[in-house]
């Protein structure tokens, strides 16, 4: 009985002893798995980070290659005419001097018009005259019309010549205007002027007057005459002499002034005065 119980007690040390290998080969092989995947894992890992990034160069290149070009639309906007000027000579009453003319584009719409100064005798003794100025616009349906007429007189002993003149002022937007400079003589000399321009979708007449006045008013002086009258650019600039009131034509008793007066393209503006 002895025995036995000895044997029975050594086996179970057997199996528990086999059990034993078991479980740990069991656990090794739990563990070689473990490490397969995360080596797996790492590799992955870096493999990803290490992989090229896009060329943006050669993206933008495809992006390019695949673009759609838009069709160019040809310029539908119709040429300006080819104008052939008149003959002014076909628009002068008969005695009319012819005295200037010249091209402008007074709407500032890239098309000139054509502006021409004359004066004709407005009695037997030669020394009173009718002046014009005309302003010739072109159209498709009537060719060259007049499309404003300025008319004033004077009274001049140098005769017709003499009497009218014309040039041209600039304006924004290439729009331009006539100036037109009436003479007075006889005693003394005496200038007037006057600006014809496109404003409030017609052609009008421009006076300066009313800002000549003020400035002459403001020191004390009149309007003697003995002006001089030039354009420059998108100036008109007149030279008055210094004369205080009630004093003698002959002998003006201040300092004379520069009065320089600007075309906006709508109207005229007072720039700036200066003793001389």
């Amino acid at each position: 009985m002895e025995e036995r119980n000895f044997f029975n007690h050594k086996g179970r040390k057997l199996i528990l002893l086999e059990l034993n290998m078991n479980q740990k080969g069991f656990v090794n092989v739990l563990l070689i798995v473990l490490v397969v995947v995360l080596v797996g894992a790492l590799g992955y890992v870096t493999l990803v980070k290490k992989s090229p990034e896009p060329n943006p160069t050669l993206q933008k290149n495809t992006n390019n290659i695949n673009a759609v070009t838009p069709p160019t639309t040809a310029n539908t906007t119709p040429p300006k005419p080819q104008l052939t000027y008149p003959d002014i000579k076909t628009f002068l009453p008969s005695k009319a001097t012819l005295n200037e003319e010249l091209k402008l584009d007074i709407e500032g719409d890239g098309i000139n018009e054509v502006a021409f100064a004359y004066a004709i005798p407005s009695d037997q003794t030669g020394v009173i005259f009718t002046t014009v100025v005309k302003i010739l616009k072109y159209t498709d349906s009537s060719g060259w019309k007049v499309a404003f007429e300025d008319t004033d007189m004077v009274g001049n002993g140098s005769g017709a010549k003499d009497a009218v003149g014309i040039d041209k002022v600039s304006g924004p937007n290439n729009k331009e205007a006539v100036l037109v400079i009436l003479t007075e003589s006889g005693a003394g000399i005496a200038k007037r002027w006057h600006l014809i321009a496109f404003t409030n979708g017609k052609i009008s007449k421009l006076d300066p007057s009313p800002i000549r006045q003020k400035v002459l008013a403001d020191r004390g002086y009149q309007d003697w005459g003995y002006n001089h009258i030039k354009s420059t650019g998108n100036f008109v600039v007149e030279i008055q002499p210094g004369y205080s009131k009630n004093t003698a034509r002959c002998c003006p008793d201040n300092p004379s002034i520069e009065i320089k007066f600007r075309f906006t393209g709508n109207s005229i503006e007072l720039d700036s005065v200066r003793e001389l």
